[in-house]
């Protein structure tokens, strides 16, 4: 119950001193300096402290079972399912282009880092957090080899993308594989990590992670959710029915389950119940899509974690 109450305590907490900070800043300029501090301590977070955070736990994760291969590819299956199912209701649903173009963003992101790494690691602690990153390291490829290119095909200006330009380009995503390969190279060759590793992280993990979501509670705006009823309703579906659905009964098609000591299959069950992704508002807002549509699923689903968290908790322990 202390793991429930301590991840609850931070995605809550960060998401409420970020929404108190954007009610104290008045005024343009002070606004202006409060996003630029707030910008920085992301990037801090992103290319400094969470390299450190990946390396150390890729050294000591166990990678000598060849069905870990199949792990991210059932994140970006679950992924691609999301944002179909999302094309389809909007047919159905008879949206407009930009309308349509802001569901497929939605469906096909979640918050697997901020969100995902945060409650992998306080329910099931480094080696969780490891398999939280396997899971994801195709998340980015995917976004901008399908979602952007995707989305742009429904801006009113169809601006043309150069996916695989944009991931030579992606400082985050090359660190991202660039530390994950050192770990593995460490894990192989049998070097000893540090003590004070495990230690390290238990602190940098929260606290990183506290950071990154009251980032994402200084961004939210509430004022038009109640203009979307049933697109809300239906992502949340996909989100925390659906997408669940698929990779909790892919992971047992597959005999995941068995791998280790079950935290694996914790983890892709963490993994598969989170909220739409902040990088889905991206190409929402690059593109001119529907961002009052696209900010509205955010923030819902984003908003009922409060909910699906302790029922994950309760289906896991």
């Amino acid at each position: 119950m202390g793991k429930l109450i301590f991840s609850l305590a931070i995605i809550v907490g960060a998401l409420v001193v970020g929404q108190i900070l954007y009610g104290a800043v008045k005024g343009e300029k002070a606004r202006a300096k409060t996003d630029a501090v707030m910008t920085t301590i992301r990037n801090i977070i992103v290319y400094s402290v969470t390299p450190v955070i990946l390396l150390g736990a890729f050294w000591v994760v166990d990678i000598g079972n060849a069905s870990l291969i199949t792990v991210p590819f059932i994140c970006i299956f679950a992924l691609g399912i999301g944002s179909s199912l999302s094309l389809l209701f909007s047919k159905i649903a008879k949206h407009n282009r930009l309308q349509t173009g802001a569901m497929f963003c939605c469906g096909g992101s979640s918050n697997l880092g901020s969100i995902g790494g945060l409650l992998t690691f306080a329910f099931l602690g480094e080696t969780g957090y490891a398999f939280c990153v396997l899971y994801i390291v195709l998340s980015a490829p995917f976004l901008y080899t399908v979602v952007f290119p995707v989305a742009s095909s429904f801006s009113e200006s169809h601006i043309k993308t150069h996916p695989l330009k944009r991931i030579l380009k992606d400082k985050l995503i090359m660190m991202f594989f660039a530390t994950m390969l050192v770990g593995f190279i460490l894990n192989l060759v049998g070097v000893p990590r540090p003590a004070f590793y495990s230690k390290l992280n238990e602190y940098l993990i929260p606290i990183s992670s506290f950071f990154l979501v009251a980032a994402l509670g200084y961004t939210m705006r509430f004022g038009l959710i109640r203009s979307y009823p049933k697109e809300i309703v239906f992502i949340s579906i996909v989100k925390y029915i659906i997408t669940p659905l698929f990779v909790i009964g892919t992971a047992l098609l597959l005999g995941l389950n068995t791998y280790g000591d079950g935290t694996l299959f914790k983890a892709l069950v963490i993994m598969s119940a989170l909220p739409v992704g902040f990088n889905a508002l991206i190409p929402i807002n690059m593109y001119g899509l529907d961002k009052n549509l696209g900010n509205s699923n955010w923030i819902v689903t984003t908003v009922s974690l409060v909910v699906v968290v302790p029922v994950v908790y309760i289906i896991l322990f």
